[in-house]
């Protein structure tokens, strides 16, 4: 959490898939009426970003009611609404697509309100619009930076044996689930000076002091000026982050003045 007063958490979570009928392997459209079981979320791993405690929540943590409802995840959606709602912001990889819209999914299906207004990052989408990677995929991009890897899980067979109750599945399930929250933070660490949307640290500050927008850092040095078409900023640089901005007190130019560097 940062101690500067922006509490960022980092999710990742995984589903089981819908079970259906068909015909065919490839290239095949699945009707509704073929639809045996929906999918539902198994499991939810996160934390708060620059701690060491990871946090999650999974079906099987609720033995007595997994036995009776092994598809229903109104447990694990009480638990991640709980964590969501103490969010300034939410970092994931693909998840204004994917994870943020399920646990919504989950929530009004479980007769839960919105969550607390929270800013998303997905930094698959800041990969795209910031960077010229071969495949924005976590696991690609973070071998890319050196930053680490996914986990082997060995396919499908480990959301089918979860499915089935098996315990030792959930545990690896769980492992990898921390893991992709563990790459995905140094991801974000490694591309936050590059995200020009990313929400301004500055207005979580409890003391008032202007640091760096995007890291919260207070080590900011001046380097040049920022010109628009009538005044111009004190250039600054983060030299924690690198993000470069610029101070807030505007200078009025002469129009016709030669500018400087």
């Amino acid at each position: 959490m940062n101690k500067d007063g922006a509490k960022i958490l980092l999710l990742d979570i995984e589903t089981a898939p819908a079970k259906c009928f068909s015909w065919g392997l490839w290239d095949v459209n699945i009707g509704i009426n073929q639809i045996i079981e929906d999918g539902y979320v198994l499991c939810w791993c996160a934390k708060w970003y620059g701690t060491n405690k990871f946090l999650s929540d999974s079906l099987v943590n609720h033995p007595t009611y997994f036995k009776k409802h092994p598809m229903c995840d109104s447990k694990i959606a009480l638990s991640i609404w709980r964590l969501l709602d103490e969010a300034d912001i939410v970092v994931t990889h693909n998840g204004n697509s994917f994870d943020l819209k399920w646990l919504n999914t989950i929530f009004i299906k479980n007769h839960l309100p919105p969550v607390g207004q929270y800013k998303s990052v997905d930094t698959c989408l800041e990969v795209k619009k910031n960077f010229r990677f071969i495949s924005n995929k976590l696991d690609f991009v973070v071998k890319k930076l050196d930053l680490g890897y996914k986990i082997n899980t060995g396919g499908f067979e480990l959301w089918r044996d979860c499915m089935k109750g098996d315990l030792v599945a959930w545990k690896k399930m769980t492992t990898y689930c921390e893991h992709d929250v563990r790459i995905l933070e140094r991801l974000y660490s490694a591309i936050r000076p590059f995200i020009k949307t990313h929400p301004n640290l500055n207005l979580y500050r409890k003391d008032g002091v202007i640091g760096c927008p995007n890291c919260g850092s207070k080590q900011l040095v001046k380097k040049g000026w920022q010109y628009t078409q009538l005044s111009k900023y004190q250039r600054l640089i983060c030299t924690n982050c690198g993000r470069k901005t610029r101070d807030g007190k505007r200078i009025a130019l002469d129009p016709h003045a030669p500018r400087s560097a």
